[in-house]
């Protein structure tokens, strides 16, 4: 299968893999995108999260997620480019 019907295939599956999809697409754009890469990243980066976060009800774990995020670094991105005037 070429990179855009493994792209179509995600978006048809129930349900949709769209971070897949999104790869998909980059490989498509750049033939030596490290697709398994990414995913193994993203993969070892949910085991540590998860590892990391308290055994409690899903509607209660997004202080903590965030808390988890803040502690490995990751924070909201405050720049807005400016848009032009219509």
């Amino acid at each position: 299968m070429t990179p855009r019907q493994h792209c179509l295939a995600c978006l048809q599956q129930t349900p949709p893999s769209v971070f897949e999809a999104a790869l998909w697409v980059s490989s498509e754009h750049d033939a030596h995108f490290a697709r398994h890469a990414v995913i193994s990243d993203m993969d070892q980066l949910q085991r540590q999260i998860d590892a990391a976060l308290p055994v409690l009800p899903a509607p209660e774990l997004a202080q903590p997620l965030l808390r988890q995020l803040n502690a490995l670094g990751f924070q909201q991105d405050d720049w807005n480019p400016p848009k032009p005037d219509s």
